[in-house]
This record gives C-alpha cells, sequence and structure tokens, in this order.
C-alpha cells in the first residue's frame, strides 16, 4: 500500500474512497493488515478504511477500473482506492 500510495493519492471529495472487508463473523474487529493500511493512509492525511460486508465488498471490487496483486498474503489484506487528483 506505501508503495501505491506514493503515486496514487485517495480522493478527498468521495465520501468513503478507502473500503475494506468485514471480518465474516466480527463486522467490529480490525484485522491486523487493516490497522495497518489505516495507519499508512492517515500519514497521508487519507481516509479511515471503510469496512463492507463480504459480498458488498465483493460486488465493489467487480466495479474496480484496476486491479493490483501484491505480496500481501495476511487475512482482509484486500483493500478498494479510489483515485484522487493525480498533482
Amino acid at each position: 500500500l506505501r508503495a501505491v500510495l506514493s503515486v496514487f493519492p485517495v480522493d478527498k471529495m468521495e465520501p468513503e474512497p478507502v473500503r475494506t472487508m468485514q471480518v465474516v463473523g466480527d463486522p467490529a474487529a480490525m484485522p491486523e493488515a487493516v490497522a495497518d493500511f489505516a495507519r499508512l493512509l492517515a500519514e497521508r492525511g487519507a481516509a479511515a478504511p471503510v469496512p463492507l460486508e463480504r459480498h458488498a465488498f465483493y460486488a465493489a471490487a467487480r466495479e474496480a477500473f484496476a486491479v493490483v496483486a501484491t505480496g500481501e498474503a495476511r487475512p482482509y489484506g484486500n483493500i478498494l482506492l479510489t483515485k484522487g487528483v493525480v498533482r
């Protein structure tokens, strides 16, 4: 995520520009990967991730313009970003 955010600003006009998947069976939980995402986003002044129900996350992911596959292997290590203006 750090590398992506270095060239991909998160939209500041969208109400929920960063989304992650809720933990199935425990929607209030914050997995380690999501906590790390939130920290990196906060360092860059970007919005905190909003958790989506599993199937809502999959539906949103199907609408993605681009997909970046990384080496992230931790559970719930997926994130959806809405691109902002590149300055």
